[in-house]
Parts: C-alpha cells; structure tokens; sequence
C-alpha cells in the first residue's frame, strides 16, 4: 500500500524475581510498525507465550503456583523525540499500548491491559534540565484473579524511590510481600545540574501507587519520595546513585533507599 513498513519475529526467554513471585517465560512475538503520520508510530504485536508464576517461598496452606498460556493481541502508538535515549536533555516520549488476551485465540486467562507513558525533557537556563515523567496502567481479568505476571509493581529505582523495589502496593495475606495490582499511577519528577566536569547532580520528587482493584483506583491516593543523586559520566556510560526517602513511612517500612544502576532514571 505504498507504506514503508518494519516487521520483527522474535523468540524469547525470561525469568523475574517479584519480590514474593518469580515469573518464568518462554515465547515468540510478531510485530509490525507503521509510520502513519510524521513522528507517530503504530505497531500492532501478537505475542504467544508459556508463564510459569510461582512465589518464591511456598504459603501455607495453599502455595500459588500456575501455570499459563498467553494468546496476546497488543497495539501500540509511540512517538519519540528525544535527543538521546539514554541520557536525553530535551525532546519527549509518548507511548500508549492496549493489549487483548481472549480464551478463543487459546489463552488460559482472558485480560485486558493498557499502559501509557509519557516523559518530557526541557533545558532551564542552560545547564538546568527539568525532567518528568507521567505513567498510567490498568488491567482486568473480567471478574477472575489477574495473573501475578500482568500486575503492575511500582517501588525502586526507576519508579519511586525512597521504596524498595516493587514495594508499593498490597501485601500478600500470608507472606506480607507485594502481590501488585490492576492499576497503578507513577509521576516522577527531576532537576537535573551539572556539579563539577563529569559529576552531576539531580534533586527528584517521585509519587505513585498501586491499586489492588480498578475499583480501588484513586490518583489522589498517592506515596510518596524526594530525595538526591548523583549522575558520573565514564567511558562505559553513566552511572547513577540516587538517595530517597519515604516522606510518609509505615511502620514497618524502611525511611530511605538507596540504588546504583547505569543511565537515568527515565
């Protein structure tokens, strides 16, 4: 149809430890992206996979451990902008996706899923970068129980620290670790300086949270961290501290985090 267009056939193999839960998955995608206008990108994604969700250390009296096949239908609209996209000083990213999962196409669990992103970057006076980053997901199992592996996590590094990883959200009754939701909401916001040749400071303010159930959905009710980093660029790339604290603690929950990675944040 006169229309460049990009297909991508791949295999793949993964295995994530949630915390609570470790998923294992084996599968293969089909993709195909479209330009359909100058700078917006549609793909549409089928993706068929085995996942094997377990938790890590056996409940009792009823340990969760399934077995599953995923028949996913997905469309994705993205449009990037940005002027590099691992330390990016001005430009946006926008990402929407919808994906379908239905019992007639062979899955053993029917769910609908989307999750949306969107991240600006914009020069201040200079040196001064402001960045933030807006993320928005849900999902439904249309009344049974959403598999571990499509809940949304939030808590850690690139999310919102002063968390431990995937730490925000319900507890799991039995074992007290995060078990995710259907919905989560993750607002991350950063000023980016330079301090001294390759060191470079961030001050950042991170909100969000996770929701057991779309009815228990409530962007109001958020947690929060703020807290300071420090960005080093090396020849191997940059590498990223960030301190953060938990403004509003519970009791059981630790007051600060720390996390060391390679790139921004977002």
């Amino acid at each position: 149809f006169s229309k460049y267009t990009d297909f991508l056939l791949s295999a793949y193999y993964s295995k994530y430890n949630k915390g609570g839960y470790i998923t294992q998955e084996t599968g293969t995608s089909l993709q195909q992206k479209i330009m359909i206008i100058k700078g917006f990108n549609l793909s549409w994604v089928y993706k068929l996979s085995r996942i094997h969700d377990y938790e890590k250390e056996p409940s009792w009296p009823f340990p969760y451990d399934v077995k599953m096949t995923s028949s996913e239908l997905s469309l994705l609209l993205d449009r990037d902008t940005r002027d590099d996209r691992f330390d990016p000083r001005h430009g946006s990213l926008l990402s929407v996706s919808l994906s379908y999962s239905p019992r007639f196409l062979g899955s053993s669990l029917s769910y609908v899923r989307s999750f949306s992103q969107y991240t600006m970057y914009k020069n201040i006076r200079g040196s001064l970068t402001w960045a933030s980053s807006y993320r928005l997901g849900l999902a439904s199992a249309f009344g049974d129980t959403l598999a571990p592996s499509k809940r949304f996590f939030a808590g850690g590094g690139t999310s919102i620290r002063g968390f431990k990883l995937d730490a925000i959200g319900p507890l799991d009754f039995w074992t007290g670790l995060p078990e995710g939701g259907e919905g989560t909401v993750v607002i991350n916001q950063e000023l980016r300086f330079p301090i001294y040749k390759m060191f470079r400071g961030v001050a950042f303010f991170d909100a969000g949270n996770v929701y057991s159930t779309l009815r228990d959905f409530n962007p109001l009710r958020l947690r929060t961290g703020a807290g300071l980093g420090l960005r080093i660029d090396t020849p191997l790339g940059l590498i990223r501290v960030d301190y953060g604290l938990n403004l509003k603690p519970r009791t059981w929950e630790p007051k600060s985090a720390i996390f060391f990675s390679l790139g921004q944040a977002f």
